[in-house]
């Protein structure tokens, strides 16, 4: 907007805590231009803080959606199609990303977990007169959860099939599954999570709790809800095909900077939210203490190229990255420590923190030392070392960018008595609760790995499955007395 070249601008943005979306790079404020623009015209420096009812006013929101959806099954209760027509709203001005959510990550996941073969999806999108409506803990994702799983209740009612039942009998069990709305799952495991989380919450024992409410002048319900998040986004080719105009990569870079072991590694986005994980990655690969490891990012003049840590990406994306360039680094390194210890490069292990000889005693310790007499014996190491890397036989720098393929990921928590200030989110969304008002809640993983780490995205946890289990409980109360629907936010007086 301002006709500046990139090559001219940098940007800087350290820890800023939690984003919940209307921190990522994919809004435009006004204030981000106004602010450049003035700082230019005066030459001066600029600082600029938000109240709190200025964010209340212009900050972007999210989730303003009216839908209607249909659901066919056959007479065992399998799904045969979903039907779902969505009027979105987008504010009175349109944000960046704004019209992707309803459609590209609303739309794509109305699949969920079930083996729906026929999806119809058709999203309108409005102006109104409201503060943008954009990014916001799932994005699109808990909007897809909610018509999904409110379909799925209103069926389970109507059929009167068992809740539990009605799910399994439609979970997807072989993969790779390709859905009907462009997303292909490579790994999942329903059936375990849900009979882990039928066991951690107690339901075979949900009657006699129920009984006991009543007794005490109080109506009790059970609710359920499964879900699909896509988190670690892209992957880069459905990214491309949906019209992106760049890689959606995480990318890193690792320099050992001293004969101590102390390293710095640079991480492709900002690290949201996040502490130390990053550098307990690193430590923990290369058996060397979280104190000498140093992680850059947020800063434009000295990371490589990166997508950010929007949805859920920071550990998924950004850290396969990183262990994709300690990868780089173990095997330059094991040149060194087979030259050090007159071995090959091939019958080097490195474990702990320390390099071995296969079969023998001899060792050297970690990547610190290693490093520092390579820098010393570059010509010896050429001479022995005839690949294409030759010319940087060094362990000092290396880098790599991640790009994450399809995986879906479930997660099924226990909201019966729920805790734990990720969930207060999305049960704001639902109930209205205030964070005093909740109590203990039982969770736990259960986890098909999808990248080297072995983890996945959770940050939108909280505002993706527990809106409709909340509101599916709720109707499970007032179901006998002929209530077939309630809308959020379940107020009190609503209720």
């Amino acid at each position: 907007m301002l006709q500046l070249p990139e090559s001219k601008l940098r940007v800087i943005a350290p820890d800023v805590d939690g984003g919940f979306g209307s921190k990522i790079f994919l809004f435009l404020y006004p204030e981000d231009v106004a602010l450049t623009w003035a700082s230019k015209k005066v030459g001066r420096p600029i600082k600029w803080t938000a109240e709190r009812s200025e964010a209340f006013l212009s900050d972007a929101y999210g989730r303003d959606y009216v839908t209607k959806a249909e659901l066919a099954l056959d007479s065992d209760g399998k799904f045969l199609a979903m039907r779902v027509h969505t009027t979105a709203n987008m504010g009175a001005y349109l944000s960046t990303f704004a019209s992707s959510i309803p459609t590209v990550l609303y739309a794509m996941l109305l699949a969920g977990q079930y083996t729906t073969p026929a999806i119809y999806a058709e999203v309108k999108a409005v102006f109104t007169n409201t503060v943008p409506v954009d990014a916001s803990r799932g994005a699109g994702r808990p909007e897809a959860t909610y018509v999904v799983e409110r379909l799925v209740e209103t069926a389970e009612r109507e059929l009167n099939v068992d809740p539990v039942e009605l799910r399994r009998r439609n979970f997807i069990r072989t993969f790779p599954y390709a859905t009907p709305v462009g997303l292909t799952y490579n790994i999942g495991d329903y059936d375990t999570c849900l009979d882990r989380a039928l066991e951690l919450a107690d339901v075979t024992g949900f009657a006699a709790r129920r009984e006991a409410s009543k007794q005490d002048g109080k109506l009790r319900g059970i609710g359920y809800s499964c879900y699909i998040e896509e988190c670690g986004f892209a992957p880069s080719n459905v990214a491309g095909a949906l019209g992106a105009r760049g890689p959606v990569r995480g990318g890193g870079g690792a320099r050992a900077s001293d004969r101590l072991g102390h390293g710095v590694h640079r991480l492709a986005q900002s690290r949201i939210g996040a502490r130390n994980d990053f550098a307990q990655v690193v430590a923990d690969r290369l058996g060397v203490s979280i104190d000498n490891v140093e992680i850059i990012h947020g800063d434009t003049g000295r990371i490589p190229f990166g997508m950010g840590t929007y949805g859920s990406r920071s550990i998924s994306v950004g850290g396969s990255a990183i262990m994709k360039v300690l990868d780089k680094v173990e095997a330059k390194a094991k040149k060194i420590a087979a030259h050090l210890l007159e071995a090959a490069a091939e019958d080097i292990e490195f474990k702990d923190g320390v390099f071995r000889v296969a079969g023998c005693v001899r060792s050297r310790s970690g990547h610190g030392r290693n490093a520092h007499p390579a820098l010393h014996r570059r010509r010896r190491l050429r001479q022995r070392d005839q690949s294409d890397d030759r010319r940087r036989p060094g362990a000092r720098r290396a880098g790599a960018g991640h790009r994450p393929g399809d995986a879906g990921a479930l997660r099924l928590r226990r909201l019966d008595r729920p805790v734990a200030v990720r969930l207060v989110h999305g049960l704001r969304d639902a109930a209205r609760d205030r964070p005093a008002e909740l109590h203990r809640r039982d969770r736990e993983g259960h986890a098909v790995h999808a990248n080297s780490l072995g983890v996945k995205g959770c940050g939108k946890a909280g505002a993706i499955g527990s809106p409709p289990a909340v509101i599916n409980a709720i109707l499970d109360v007032l179901a006998p007395l002929g209530v077939k629907d309630l809308q959020m936010p379940a107020t009190p007086h609503r209720v």
